[in-house]
């Protein structure tokens, strides 16, 4: 193997990717759509949003793992396992009666690779209108510090709802800062005297 670095290798310089911003975002489209696997062969729902300044917003939904739900307290297993995958279906159902009609838009499947497919078909068969069709979307940061779609329904309307009408806003449980933004400012606005180092 042989390893070359000259005038042509070629650096792409700049800021980095182009992230939909946190808050309430007009004029976004859905992009694509997409049935993907992992690198552990895990099957999951992908959903490309952009808006008009280029910037790109990627969500996924992943199938409820049983062994991965903690219940609430008095719930069990079972129901908590039941809530989880409701609430994955409403979010799947939120983002696609936004661009297909919701009384067209049944899915039914005895898996979730099918379920997948069968919401990526379904777009599909709405391609032309989707791609053109207008949506506000709420950006929030996920407890990892990503800029994503939050857990909870509504994050996306069309825009034809007047934004004096909007149901999406921001709201006391919405992450809006980086967990490292905040840390950094309570530092800087900490008496130094008072810092254990």
């Amino acid at each position: 193997m042989n390893y070359s670095i000259n005038q042509n290798t070629v650096v792409q310089e700049g800021n980095g990717s182009n992230i939909i911003p946190v808050g309430i975002n007009e004029d976004c489209k859905l992009t694509g759509w997409e049935v993907k696997e992992a690198t552990n062969g895990s099957i999951y729902l992908w959903f490309g949003f952009a808006n008009e300044s280029g910037a790109t917003l990627s969500h996924t939904e992943w199938d409820v793992d049983p062994d991965r739900v903690t219940p609430k307290a008095g719930e069990t297993q079972e129901e908590a396992t039941d809530r989880k995958l409701s609430n994955l279906l409403q979010r799947i159902k939120h983002i696609c009666t936004k661009f297909v009609d919701p009384d067209s838009f049944v899915i039914a499947a005895t898996d979730w690779k099918s379920l997948c497919e069968s919401v990526c078909s379904t777009l599909d068969g709405y391609k032309d209108d989707v791609l053109k069709t207008k949506v506000r979307l709420k950006v929030t940061y996920s407890w990892n510090d990503y800029a994503s779609l939050p857990n909870y329904c509504p994050f996306v309307e069309t825009m034809d709802i007047a934004k004096a009408d909007s149901k999406l806003k921001i709201n006391n449980i919405d992450k809006l800062e980086r967990a490292a933004s905040l840390a950094t400012s309570e530092v800087e606005g900490s008496d130094d005297t008072t810092l254990p180092f």
